[in-house]
Parts: C-alpha cells; sequence; structure tokens
C-alpha cells in the first residue's frame, strides 16, 4: 500500500450517528412508542393499534374453541327462543259477573289471542288487557338489550376460530365471562312480568309458562357458556420453561374464578331480590 493510499484513507470523514438513530435504538429497546402506549393505555379491548387481531387458524385450541363457541350459541339459542315465544306464563282472570275464568297465554313479545294464534304484541284483540302494564314493555327492553350484547358477545367468541387477539392478553377472555354473567341480570328481569296488571289483580293469577323455563334454561346455559370462555387462553402464550411454568400458563388465577362465580351468585340474589320486592309492593297495591 503506497503512501497516497494511507493519506487517502486517513482522510475519510468519521461515520457520526444522528440523534434520531441515537434515540430510537433506546426506544425499541424499552419497549416504549406511540404502538406500546396505545396496547397499555387500550388494554384489553383495543383494536387501534393495527396489530390488535391477526389471522390465525384456532390460535386457542380447537377443543376450547368448540366447546366455548357451541355453548354459547345453545344458551344464545335458547334465549331467543324464550323471547320469541308465546307462552312465557299463564294467566288466569275470574269474571264473576259471567261465572267463567279467562284464560291467557302471553309471552314478552307475542301472545295467544282467542283464536289460538300467536299474536305480536302490537295486534290482536287481546292486546289491550294481556299488555296494559308497563312492565311489559321494561322487561321488553331489558331482554332486546340483553340479547343484542350477548349475541355480540357470541360472534366475539365464534371469530376466535380465525382470529388472535394479539394485545387482549390472557385475561381478556376472563374479563369477557364476567361480563357475561352480569348480563344475565337483564334476562333475569324478565321475571317482572309477574308484576303486572293481570297478574297481581284480585281476581287473577298467572303461573309459569313454556318460556319461563326456557328463560331460567338460558341463564344457566349462559353461566356455562362463560365458564368456558373463563378458559380459554392463547396458545402461544403457554409456558414452555419446563413443566410448572407449562402447568402455570394453563391456568387462570384462582381470582378469576372467584370472581366469575361471585358475580353469577350475586346477579341471582340482586335479581331474586329487586323481582321480589316489586311484585309484593304491586300485590299489596
Amino acid at each position: 500500500m503506497t503512501d497516497k493510499d494511507n493519506n487517502n484513507n486517513n482522510n475519510d470523514p468519521p461515520e457520526v450517528s444522528t440523534p434520531r438513530e441515537e434515540e430510537a435504538a433506546p426506544a425499541g429497546e424499552q419497549g416504549t412508542g406511540p404502538r406500546t402506549f396505545c396496547r397499555s393505555f387500550c388494554y384489553p379491548f383495543c383494536c387501534c393499534c393495527g396489530s390488535c387481531c391477526q389471522l390465525r387458524i384456532l390460535p386457542y385450541g380447537l377443543l376450547r374453541w368448540s366447546l366455548a363457541t357451541v355453548a354459547t350459541v345453545i344458551a344464545l339459542a335458547i334465549t331467543l327462543l324464550a323471547d320469541g315465544t308465546c307462552y312465557f306464563i299463564k294467566s288466569e282472570v275470574n269474571d264473576p259477573a259471567l261465572g267463567l275464568v279467562m284464560g291467557y297465554k302471553i309471552g314478552i313479545n307475542r301472545y295467544k289471542d282467542e283464536d289460538g294464534s300467536c299474536e305480536v304484541y302490537q295486534d290482536g284483540t287481546a292486546k289491550d288487557l294481556v299488555y296494559q302494564s308497563v312492565y311489559w314493555e321494561v322487561v321488553r327492553y331489558f331482554c332486546d338489550i340483553g340479547v343484542i350484547i350477548l349475541f355480540l358477545f357470541t360472534l366475539l367468541v365464534v371469530t376466535t376460530g380465525l382470529l388472535e387477539y394479539k394485545c387482549a392478553g390472557r385475561t381478556f377472555f376472563a374479563k369477557l365471562a364476567v361480563c357475561m354473567a352480569a348480563m344475565n341480570t337483564l334476562h333475569m328481569a324478565s321475571f317482572l312480568v309477574f308484576a303486572s296488571d293481570i297478574c297481581t289483580g284480585p281476581s287473577s293469577k298467572c303461573f309459569l309458562g313454556d318460556g319461563a323455563f326456557l328463560m331460567m334454561g338460558a341463564i344457566v346455559a349462559w353461566w356455562i357458556a362463560g365458564w368456558l370462555v373463563l378458559h380459554m387462553i392463547p396458545l402461544g402464550q403457554q409456558g414452555s420453561g419446563g413443566d410448572d411454568a407449562h402447568n402455570e400458563s394453563l391456568h387462570l388465577p384462582s381470582r378469576w374464578r372467584s370472581l366469575y362465580v361471585e358475580v353469577c351468585g350475586a346477579t341471582v340474589v340482586a335479581a331474586a331480590a329487586v323481582n321480589g320486592a316489586i311484585i309484593a309492593a304491586e300485590r299489596r297495591d
């Protein structure tokens, strides 16, 4: 190598890192930045980060997904049947003037008219008699809202067969299950129909019908579905550091199970107390 070549090498400008590069490296190492902030701020229901949902086949496992999906779909179907039947309760009204006992089969949205046909609550000849109380309208609103919310929950569970909610975390479905249990309160309120005038009148009484038993079955079905959703854990988050880590990752902390059971119990107690108090007050009046 000649002296000229050495001089050229010595004259090469030194490499200088720009402030942008110096700042970018620590940010990447520390996991900060807009994307990470969005994930932490919106956790666990955020899909605004651009990488929240990833297309993946059965990311939560075939067995867990199948059980949770089948359970939620069945629970939703039973709920729709209970809402749509025209025989939620049976009312018997005694007419002393005629010496007759008139029987009516009434549902939340439909009832059996005098000719035996199921009519929507807005139609038919006896609509003003069977739906004269405001409690029917209140129950109808509660049940409609409950069906819409639980349908969205069911849709979310079904989509987990093809989508992994990456920024949701392993507690996402635990929180979803608790919400499902809490939403059951709206359908428990359907028994407020026993506070309606056609049930609390001095010469009338009501009995549980097919729809009422279906609603009870739907409430239990949602509890079972929520319990199965509670245990949906992403396969990618299962431990790989030995048997202890693997076993620990397969199970949620006991506080989530305890919270779920407590929410289910609290909704039953609250619904029974509120429904019972309102029905008793209407009977006294």
